[in-house]
C-alpha cells in the first residue's frame, strides 16, 4: 500500500473500516465494509448511506485502524471468518489481505535490542 487509504466518501485519509450490523437469533451479519474518516462517520447522512434499515437490532459500526493494529492474527481470523457470521463480506480474499495490511502497519513499535559501544562510551536504543 503505497498511497493512504482514502476515505469512501471524501477521500481523506481514512481511520477507521465502517461496517453494518444485523443481529438474528441465529447470529449477526457483518454487511457492506467501508474505508471511512471520522468527519464521515459522525455525519448522519453518510451512516444513512452506508445503513439499508432493514429493522430490529442493527446499527453501523467500526473498526479504528489502531484497534485493528493491536489485535492477534487469531482475532483477525474470528473476525474474517464465515463461521462467526451469518453474512460476512470481510471474509472475502480482498478483505482479508487489506484487513491483515492494516494490521501489520498500524502495530505499535517494538524495540529491537540495545547496541553497547564501548569505545565510544555510550549506550543507544534502536528502534524500527
Amino acid at each position: 500500500m503505497n498511497e493512504t487509504l482514502k476515505c469512501f466518501f471524501c477521500s481523506n485519509p481514512a481511520t477507521s473500516v465502517a461496517y453494518y450490523s444485523k443481529s438474528y437469533p441465529d447470529g449477526s451479519t457483518l454487511e457492506n465494509p467501508t474505508f471511512c474518516c471520522n468527519t464521515c462517520f459522525d455525519s448522519p447522512r453518510i451512516v444513512n448511506q452506508i445503513n439499508p434499515v432493514r429493522g430490529g437490532d442493527e446499527g453501523v459500526y467500526r473498526f479504528l485502524f489502531s484497534t485493528i493494529g493491536k489485535w492477534t492474527p487469531k482475532q483477525i481470523g474470528y473476525y474474517c471468518s464465515q463461521k462467526a457470521y451469518q453474512i460476512n463480506h470481510l471474509s472475502s480474499r480482498y478483505w482479508r489481505k487489506l484487513i491483515f495490511r492494516i494490521h501489520y502497519i498500524f502495530q505499535p513499535i517494538k524495540s529491537i535490542g540495545v547496541v553497547n559501544d564501548n569505545s565510544k562510551g555510550f549506550i543507544r536504543e534502536r528502534n524500527v
